[in-house]
C-alpha cells in the first residue's frame, strides 16, 4: 500500500504523462496523424473510440497509455487521502483539513476531467465568414451574423512570431474586436449575443470561444472572419466548482502554512 501512496509513484506518473503529451505533439506535427486527432473533434472519446477509433491503432494506443498513466496518477492520490489523511495518525489540525479538502478536490477534479474525455464532444479552429454557420448536434447550429473589426486589418495576415510582436495592446484591442453569433435550430433563432475573448457564450451545453480573426480574399473584396472554439461538456458546471475550491483550499492552506512560519516558537 505504501508503493500506491508514495510521492516517488506521483512523480513517476506526472512524468510520464508530460513526456507521453509531447510524444503526442509530435505525432500531431505528422500530417498522417494530424486528420486522425481532427476525427475527435465533435464526438466523445467513447464514441470515436468504438467507431472511427478502430481504423487508427496508433491513435488508439496512445490514448490508452495517456489514461493509464492518469489512472496511476488517480490512484496514488486516492490511497494517499485515505492512509495519510483519513485514516492516518490522529490530530485535529486546520492544516489537516486543508490538506484532506485539496486532495478530495483534486480528486473531483481529476475524476470529472477523465470523464470529459469520454462525455465531451468538441470543434476547435472552426473558421466561420459572415453568414457561415457550423453544424453542432440535434439540430443545433452556430452561424456568424457579423465581425465588427476595428483594428488593422494588416495585423491578420502576419504570421504567428510576427502577430506576436505587432499585436500590442494599442494596436489590437481585444474588447472592441467583436463577433456576432447566433445559436439557430430549424432556422429560428435561439440566441444572439456578441463574442469576445475571454467571454464565451453558452447554448443547450455547447459552449463558444473567440480565439481570433481571419481575412480571406484580396483588397476591397478581402472578408474578415472568426475563428472560434466548441465545447460540449455536461461536467462542466460541477468541474467549474471543484477546480474553484480547490484553488481557494490552496490559497487557504498557503496563508495558514506562512502565519504558523512567522509565529514564534515557544519557549
Amino acid at each position: 500500500m505504501s508503493l500506491w501512496s508514495s510521492l516517488r509513484l506521483s512523480l513517476a506518473a506526472l512524468v510520464g504523462m508530460a513526456l507521453w503529451l509531447g510524444l503526442g505533439a509530435v505525432m500531431v506535427g505528422q500530417k498522417a496523424l494530424l486528420a486522425a486527432f481532427r476525427g475527435l473533434e465533435g464526438v466523445s472519446l467513447w464514441i470515436w473510440a468504438l467507431g472511427p477509433g478502430q481504423q487508427q491503432p496508433e491513435l488508439l494506443t496512445w490514448l490508452l497509455i495517456l489514461f493509464i498513466l492518469a489512472g496511476l496518477l488517480l490512484t496514488n492520490l486516492a490511497v494517499c487521502t485515505w492512509t495519510r489523511l483519513l485514516t492516518g495518525p490522529a490530530g485535529r489540525s486546520l492544516r489537516r483539513y486543508l490538506a484532506l479538502t485539496m486532495h478530495i478536490l483534486a480528486l473531483v477534479v481529476i475524476g470529472l476531467q477523465g470523464a470529459s474525455f469520454f462525455l465531451a464532444a468538441h470543434k476547435t479552429q472552426v473558421r466561420l465568414l459572415p453568414g457561415q454557420t457550423a453544424e453542432l448536434a440535434g439540430g443545433l447550429a452556430l452561424r456568424l451574423e457579423q465581425v465588427r473589426f476595428t483594428s488593422d486589418p494588416a495585423l491578420l495576415k502576419l504570421k504567428y512570431a510576427q502577430a506576436r510582436r505587432h499585436m500590442s495592446r494599442t494596436s489590437y484591442n481585444r474588447q472592441r474586436n467583436v463577433a456576432q453569433v447566433a445559436f439557430v435550430r430549424d432556422e429560428r433563432v435561439l440566441a444572439s449575443s456578441p463574442l469576445r475573448y475571454f467571454e464565451p457564450q453558452e447554448q443547450d451545453g455547447w459552449r463558444v470561444f473567440l480565439v481570433g480573426f481571419f481575412q480571406k480574399g484580396q483588397d476591397g473584396q478581402a472578408a474578415i472572419g472568426a475563428v472560434l472554439n466548441l465545447v460540449r461538456s455536461p461536467l462542466w458546471p460541477p468541474f467549474a466548482l471543484a477546480y474553484l475550491g480547490l484553488i481557494a483550499a490552496f490559497g487557504l492552506l498557503l496563508i495558514w502554512e506562512m502565519a504558523t512560519a512567522r509565529r514564534p516558537a515557544r519557549a
